[in-house]
């Protein structure tokens, strides 16, 4: 018996020993460099969400608020289509969208959707169908209000704020892109830019252009629709695109609803649309701008001219060349937001303009605004020209090449009536990387340097032979301005950092 159990005790401690030495072995083994790459792979899982469990709640989300405010939304847009003048080729119709903002059937869109049109008709997303009159519109904001008759109460959508739209925030472009074919389709997109200003559609002097840049998809026939924000809010008017296709290609720009609204509540009203005036004609403030008039940064807008002899803000005092950095004690960043602060106060109102001059002198201006007058301007006979002929470059660091005005008359007609006292040199070629560049431009004639007068190009010469590069140097010129058809010619200030002369 007791021989047994010690065979038994023996055997025991054996199997441990052989167990804990296989141990060992794969414990040394599993450490020894270059052992883990041997191991057998892992199984592929197939069907693996590798998302977190918030990134699924997160887009959950994001897809059930783009589908509750599609569903809110959509009944409230409409599809418009119009018989429009006829032409030569016989009768035209014309369509694009709007959207309900108030449930007696008020409705906004574009000026260019209507325009010219003697019949409009509007359907609704139950497809019903009723006649609308023009209650009016503003070729300057491109924005129409119509007016259909119910009797019970319609969907309407809610107007947002602009102001607090924020670059990368998801938006919903809701219209009828290529017609009745996609009606009420709706597209998702981030806001792209603010503020941005297409020079294509500027077709008057006082054109309010601040457009919210969106990717979501915008195609003709969308013009008219609301752009919506994620809490179904409406930001904007979808009202342009810039495409070499005629079709979508990620540029889409809608009109501010501040800025809609604003031109609604005239048009209600009032019945038209007022603007008031500065009296200036005004563009971004350049680098050297900011440099001049000793900015730690590049913000305000620049006084390129006044508008005659009427000019409230020539008679208060401002001077040509000025950069405006706040009205009213608030900050002016760019040119789109000064006009349509001013623009939408009452004539007669009086303003506070805060400019910037040389070395930082900063000064304050009390402005008592005008009315616009907005009777479109007579279409001017179309220019001629022969070939341009570039001269040498000026010698002065500019960038440029110069003629006579003598030259440029014999070239070309519309500089026949230039006044002899805005006769000077005439700028005829800007290399695209010269300092000029977008300061300048083809055809302007110089007039004065620094506040100087120059009339010649050997004269404008002289006024660069003590200046250092790297200087900057205001330039005033006469410019020809056109506008569509029509032509006028007013002062331009360009301020310029000069470079090593040719």
């Amino acid at each position: 018996m007791t021989r047994s159990r010690e065979w038994k005790k023996f055997g025991t401690l054996a199997a441990i020993s052989v167990m804990l030495g296989i141990a060992f072995l794969v414990a040394v083994n599993s450490a020894l460099p270059g052992r883990a790459q041997v191991r057998p792979p892992l199984p592929i899982r197939l069907n693996t969400n590798t998302s977190s469990q918030s990134e699924i709640e997160w887009r959950d989300d994001l897809s059930t608020a783009f589908t509750r405010v599609s569903e809110v939304v959509r009944p409230a847009v409409v599809y418009i289509s119009s018989s429009l003048t006829p032409s030569a080729r016989g009768p035209r119709q014309g369509s694009g969208s709007g959207f309900i903002f108030s449930p007696d059937g008020y409705i906004i869109t574009n000026n260019h959707v209507v325009e010219n049109a003697e019949h409009i008709v509007v359907s609704l997303f139950d497809r019903r169908q009723f006649p609308a009159r023009l209650i009016g519109r503003d070729q300057d904001t491109d924005i129409a209000v119509l007016k259909i008759d119910v009797d019970d109460p319609l969907p309407s959508a809610t107007l947002g704020n602009s102001d607090s739209v924020r670059v990368g925030e998801w938006v919903l472009a809701i219209g009828n892109p290529l017609n009745r074919s996609f009606a009420f389709t709706v597209t998702a997109g981030i806001v792209s830019a603010k503020g941005r200003l297409l020079q294509g559609l500027q077709n008057s002097n006082y054109a309010i252009h601040d457009f919210i840049q969106t990717d979501a998809a915008i195609n003709p026939g969308n013009s008219g629709g609301p752009l919506i924000n994620i809490r179904g809010e409406v930001v904007g008017v979808n009202s342009a695109l810039i495409s070499a296709t005629g079709t979508n290609t990620g540029y889409g720009f809608a009109i501010p609803i501040n800025l809609a609204r604003r031109v609604t509540e005239m048009l209600l009203t009032e019945g038209r649309v007022t603007r008031s005036l500065l009296g200036v004609s005004i563009q971004d403030a350049t680098p050297e701008d900011a440099a001049f008039a000793g900015l730690d940064s590049i913000y305000g807008v620049t006084i390129q001219s006044f508008s005659g002899e009427h000019s409230p803000a020539e008679r208060a005092g401002l001077e040509l060349g000025d950069l405006i950095v706040a009205l009213d004690g608030d900050p002016v960043l760019y040119m789109a937001q000064l006009q349509q602060e001013v623009g939408f106060k009452n004539p007669g109102d009086v303003v506070t303009v805060t400019v910037r001059r040389a070395g930082g002198a900063t000064r304050n201006f009390r402005v008592r605004l005008t009315e616009a007058d907005l009777t479109p301007a007579a279409n001017n006979p179309p220019l001629t020209a022969t070939a341009p002929v570039f001269p040498d470059q000026s010698g002065t660091g500019l960038g440029i090449s110069v003629e006579t005005i003598a030259a440029a008359r014999g070239r070309q007609r519309v500089y026949l009536a230039v006044p002899p006292e805005y006769a000077g040199p005439v700028v005829v070629q800007i290399p695209p990387q010269g300092p000029s560049a977008e300061r300048l431009r083809g055809g302007d004639i110089i007039t004065h340097v620094d506040g100087q007068r120059v009339r010649t190009p050997e004269q404008l010469r002289e006024k660069f032979e003590n200046k250092e590069p790297g200087q900057i140097v205001t330039l005033q010129a006469y410019r020809l301005q056109v506008l569509g058809d029509s032509t006028s010619w007013n002062t331009a200030i360009a301020r310029v950092r000069l470079a090593e002369p040719q």
